[in-house]
């Protein structure tokens, strides 16, 4: 590369294990400038507008979901994104994935709701199978029977759990503030400022004495 160009890129290479992303996009630009590139600018505004849009979408198919399936892909899709404030897009195969990645992001109580959601939905899958398999011999006739018994006790704990895990979707983007904003609290109670720890405050203001 010319001398012009290598110096910026080599720089450029560097910040790729950079924690922020804010010095790669700044080097980024002084890099187009050199090789005479333009690069669109990213619209934080047009973003949220997508990410509120694509949000609602997934709020109002969940809203009127059923199937315990999709309501788990759709829950976990919006949990994902009122958590860490990203679009994600997700084949049913990376629900497990998302549930495993939101277990320390999220409050215990509702990762354990989705995470059982997601059991049932296993374990009912997994019972289709076998029972499509058992019906196709006439000799395992009864065992089919038994399995689609066992499906049936357990439809009313299916709905209890699909409706906790379409609250905790609901209601995510109030704990999240209500989480940040105890952050805050104690962020500032635990810095007064200056740098040093801070102290109980045992001094009591006068009181006036009639």
């Amino acid at each position: 590369l010319p001398n012009a160009v290598r110096s910026p890129v080599v720089q450029l290479t560097k910040l790729l294990s950079q924690k922020s992303i804010a010095p790669f996009m700044d080097e980024l630009d002084k890099v187009s400038d050199h090789l005479n590139l333009q690069l669109k600018r990213v619209n934080k505004k047009k973003e949220l507008q997508i990410g509120v849009q694509h949000k609602e979408t997934l709020q109002q198919q969940l809203h009127e979901c059923t199937d315990e399936a999709l309501a788990l892909h759709l829950a976990v899709m919006i949990v994902f994104q009122n958590t860490i404030h990203c679009l994600v897009h997700a084949p049913s195969g990376c629900v497990p994935i998302l549930v495993c990645f939101l277990q320390t992001r999220i409050p215990a109580d509702d990762h354990f709701k989705l995470l059982t959601l997601q059991q049932h939905v296993q374990r009912r899958l997994a019972t289709a199978n076998s029972t499509s398999a058992a019906t196709a011999g006439a000799d395992e006739g009864e065992e089919a029977t038994s399995e689609a018994a066992a499906v049936a006790v357990s439809d009313e704990e299916l709905k209890q759990c699909l409706a906790d895990v379409k609250a905790v979707a609901a209601s995510k983007k109030s704990e999240r503030a209500q989480i940040l904003n105890i952050q805050n609290m104690l962020s500032e109670a635990a810095t007064p400022g200056d740098g040093e720890p801070a102290e109980p405050d045992t001094d009591v203001p006068d009181a006036d004495v009639p």
